[in-house]
């Protein structure tokens, strides 16, 4: 449950990073308005090309947003 609260934690920092609201950033990831809303409330992982989409939008380390590095360089 640890490991899932840092996920949550770290997608929602990416995207409170990145300026834009969640339906913003939905929609330059091509996703639907309600999807970071989802992942916030059940905790759900992106798929792998949703993820790369969502690294490339706000900037993120994947590595980072899975738990496979400390911080963000």
């Amino acid at each position: 449950m640890k490991r899932l609260q840092g996920y949550i934690s770290r997608v929602n920092q990416a995207i409170n990073d990145s300026g834009m609201t969640r339906r913003e950033l939905a929609e330059r990831c091509g996703l639907a308005r309600t999807y970071f809303y989802n992942i916030e409330a059940t905790g759900a992982h992106m798929t792998a090309y949703t993820l790369a989409r969502f690294c490339a939008v706000t900037g993120s380390s994947a590595d980072y947003l899975l738990g496979l590095k400390e911080a963000e360089e």
